[in-house]
């Protein structure tokens, strides 16, 4: 009986390497197709939170975010005087957006001078209703440099967010800017009440397990899953959860964490408590929903506060809905914030 040649064993490899490679690149080519059919992975917050801002009257609004699989959404990284239009509960809004890597600026920001601050927070931070130049985060760097104080001052304020977010962001990407003070105006959002799930229970399910680590990226893995995923005819139209997007606690444990996140970076932390419309028109600085919260943890952390609500009262600021401020009222912002930031930051 005659023993394999060496050439049948040499065949057999190049037959395995050949097959190896024609399957890489198989898999290359309906990674590409992929690409092209499915759209990005999306994360079903941020499905309801585009249905939530459709139905209040903004949907152009949708068009200057996308999804992300760690923030559940995020600004698209560069847009140019983007044009928003409609209205939220019924007062027209009218104004235009940019975004330079993913944060609201009309123009880019500078290489790291000598200070800089990063406003951390939700639409009101991003000034919702607002042009660029008009959000508080950039009235306040204008107002710091006519103090003498050369600081830029990053607007990370994104529509719909909650601290849980916030946090998130600051990890990934905010702590990168090396700030010295971070502003952070939270708690609307958490309060909220939205879908079935709430932020920490929409994480966990994102969070992939160990095997699908390799494959999170993947737009042909993500859009098999989507295709063997079982249709739910009750997912468009969620039910109200009978929890917040983050309750009381969690909101205090996120926020608490944050600041020590921060200040593990060595950078300074200020709370700032952004008032209701139902307060100014009942001319009340009781604090409401988690408001008490943040001045809790405030007096717990020893982080300063900032409190807009008595302010607005006595300017008789309009917002433009419930909790969003007119131009008016992000300059009272701005104004009110520059002295206690100059003082942090000197």
């Amino acid at each position: 009986m005659r023993g394999k040649q060496p050439s049948d064993s040499l065949s057999l490899r190049k037959k395995v390497a050949f097959s190896a490679i024609a399957c890489i690149l198989g898999l290359l080519v309906l990674e590409l197709f992929a690409r092209i059919v499915f759209a990005v992975p999306g994360v079903d917050l941020h499905r309801e939170h585009e249905e939530i801002i459709t139905v209040l009257g903004l949907p152009d609004l949708n068009e200057t975010m996308e999804s992300d699989p760690d923030l559940f959404w995020r600004l698209k990284p560069e847009l140019r005087n983007f044009p928003v239009s409609g209205s939220i509960r019924d007062n027209p809004i009218d104004f235009r957006v940019s975004t330079h890597h993913g944060l609201r600026s009309a123009e880019r920001l500078p290489p790291r001078r000598s200070l800089r601050v990063v406003a951390l927070g939700d639409s009101t931070t991003f000034g919702l209703g607002v042009e660029d130049e008009k959000a508080w985060p950039a009235v306040l760097e204008d107002l710091l440099r006519a103090r003498g104080i050369d600081a830029d001052v990053v607007n990370a304020g994104v529509p719909g967010y909650t601290s849980f977010q916030g946090r998130r962001f600051m990890l990934k990407r905010g702590l990168t800017l090396e700030p010295d003070l971070v502003i952070v105006t939270f708690g609307f959002n958490d309060a909220s009440f939205w879908g079935s799930r709430s932020d920490a229970e929409t994480a966990r399910l994102l969070e992939p397990r160990g095997w699908e680590r390799p494959l999170r990226h993947s737009r042909l893995y993500d859009g098999i899953r989507q295709l063997l995923r079982p249709r739910d005819n009750t997912a468009e139209t969620p039910p109200e959860s009978e929890s917040p997007r983050l309750t009381e606690q969690e909101f205090y444990l996120e926020m608490q964490q944050l600041v020590q996140d921060i200040r593990a970076q060595d950078s300074e932390v200020l709370f700032v408590i952004w008032p209701y419309l139902r307060q100014l028109l009942g001319r009340t600085t009781e604090p409401w929903k988690y408001q008490k919260v943040t001045h809790l943890l405030a007096v717990a952390e020893h982080v300063p506060v900032v409190d807009l609500v008595e302010p607005f009262i006595r300017a008789d600021t309009p917002l433009l809905d419930h909790v969003h401020a007119n131009e008016a009222g992000c300059r009272v912002a701005a104004e009110t914030l520059a002295p206690r930031v100059a003082e942090l930051l000197r």
